[in-house]
């Protein structure tokens, strides 16, 4: 795992073992309690990641888990916690969509600079372990482009110009939101079939799939 911050959005035991796997070794998890499933502490959830982290105020904290809440607040609550960890400015409301690259004074000159401001082979340099981190022009947020959960991660990293990656295997364009091939798709990356078939990732995705509920997942 090379994050510095997750944040769950329900899941079953996969989404519980990346979980531990990443709060054991000081990541911070950001749980979306609201939505169930292990987010909410099923699948043996790791329940330190459930505690509220020092720096987070207790009512921004109990947005995560309110059901009542506007949904508006507890994606503004998961947002100003995950600023406040890394230094940004927090986005306090949304009464508003967050703001597309246009709109954001200077993330168009950020987002031309992607490709070139990322190693060449990000997947491969994950997948066999050479990555040199101090290569990477951080935030970076690593994604999917799925519609839902990835779009909106996509959509906050604009916002803050952070810089983002959308890994894609074989066929995976066509899962894309309609809104990730507009505006997100300078941060695509296609992963090639041979290294999604090579020993260490299959290794990884039997792993992943004896954990996974049925069903669960696409994958």
């Amino acid at each position: 795992l090379l994050g510095d911050i997750y944040i769950t959005v329900e899941g079953g035991s996969g989404v519980s073992q990346e979980a531990a796997a990443a709060f054991e070794r000081g990541a911070l998890v950001v749980p979306l309690m609201r939505t169930g499933g292990a987010s909410v502490g099923m699948f043996n959830f790791p329940a330190g990641a459930l505690q509220r982290p020092d720096f987070v105020p207790e009512w921004q904290w109990s947005l995560l888990a309110s059901k009542e809440a506007p949904v508006e607040d507890s994606a503004a609550a998961v947002a100003a916690i995950v600023a406040a960890c890394v230094g940004a400015p927090a986005v306090q409301e949304f009464e508003q969509p967050l703001p597309i690259a246009e709109e954001v004074p200077g993330s168009y000159q950020v987002v031309a600079e992607v490709q070139e401001q990322r190693p060449q082979g990000l997947a491969e340099k994950i997948v066999f372990g050479d990555l040199d981190r101090s290569c990477l022009v951080l935030p970076m947020l690593l994604s999917g482009a799925c519609d839902g959960a990835d779009v909106t991660f996509g959509e906050m990293a604009l916002a803050h110009q952070h810089r983002f990656v959308h890994f894609l295997g074989p066929g995976d364009l066509e899962w894309t939101a309609e809104k990730a091939r507009e505006k997100q798709s300078h941060g695509f990356e296609h992963v090639a079939q041979e290294l999604l078939e090579g020993a260490v990732v299959s290794e990884a995705f039997d792993k992943a799939a004896m954990s996974r509920v049925l069903g669960s997942q696409r994958t």
